[in-house]
């Protein structure tokens, strides 16, 4: 019987974090298991997004200069990146770095507040 009330408690202290992150699916969609909003003192809070990789922010680049000579594939755009040198690529790696520290930075933040609002809904329990 002891086994059974853990069982129950483990339950219910799990029901509580899902009921106050909501993260499962919902009206028959599936939605990812990352928990991407938290409501702090009625206040909805994001998860940050991802940065862009240093391959991203060149296509983009790539593209947009592009855009109104041709149409540009991704083999294309795949193709110009491997050409370039190492020196050529830095721009874009070092503003994909800095966006990967700030979005690291961001999402320290976010996760300190997730663990203290489940902390708190626990305790309600």
């Amino acid at each position: 019987m002891a086994l059974a009330a853990h069982e129950q408690e483990r339950y219910e202290q799990e029901k509580v974090a899902y009921d106050l992150l909501g993260k499962r699916a919902r009206h028959g969609k599936a939605e990812e298991d990352l928990i991407t909003t938290i409501n702090v003192d009625g206040v909805e809070i994001h998860r940050p997004k991802q940065p862009a990789t240093s391959f991203t922010n060149f296509a983009v680049h790539y593209r947009r200069n592009l855009a109104d000579k041709q149409k540009v594939s991704a083999a294309d755009v795949g193709e110009a990146w491997r050409q370039l040198s190492k020196e050529e690529r830095a721009p874009f790696e070092h503003v994909a770095r800095d966006e990967l520290e700030k979005y690291e930075r961001e999402l320290a933040v976010w996760c300190d507040q997730l663990a203290r609002l489940t902390e708190q809904a626990q305790d309600e329990v």
